[in-house]
């Protein structure tokens, strides 16, 4: 059995990513909790840029398409063509990189959560089983 932090730790090594230099924490390698929070962040930040602001509930499932001059298409009857919203579907890119992130910091807090509850447990014990030798030896 692998501890939780090791685990995230080689899972997140082995895809070699590096934040950008516009991270809070620029051009390191995603690793650890803060690595994986600033990775998360600018992934959050560039596609708030690339959308206007716009999250992806906030904007239409398709928009009018456009020719190669940037004029709009028209069907026979001079209605505009639809087509999808790319800058809406990449927010679902954008939604599962940082939901993988954000898994990522949490199995860093739970085994850091669980190391701290078993010397916490190994203490307790400690403290229990001196007490109960003073208990004897005192009776």
């Amino acid at each position: 059995m692998r501890a939780g932090g090791v685990d995230t730790y080689r899972s997140a090594a082995v895809e070699n990513i590096v934040t950008p230099d516009d991270a809070v924490f620029a051009e390191v390698p995603v690793r650890g909790p803060l690595s994986m929070w600033a990775q998360s962040d600018i992934i959050t930040f560039h596609q708030l840029d690339r959308t206007e602001g716009l999250r992806y509930a906030e904007m239409d499932r398709e928009v009018a398409m456009v020719d190669e001059a940037g004029a709009p298409v028209l069907d026979e009857a001079g209605e505009p063509v639809m087509g999808p919203n790319e800058n809406r579907l990449s927010w679902l890119d954008a939604t599962v990189l940082t939901t993988v992130l954000g898994m990522g910091i949490m199995a860093y807090a739970l085994s850091a959560f669980a190391v701290v509850v078993g010397i916490t447990l190994a203490l307790l014990g400690f403290v229990v089983l001196k007490l109960r030798k003073d208990t004897v030896a005192f009776a």
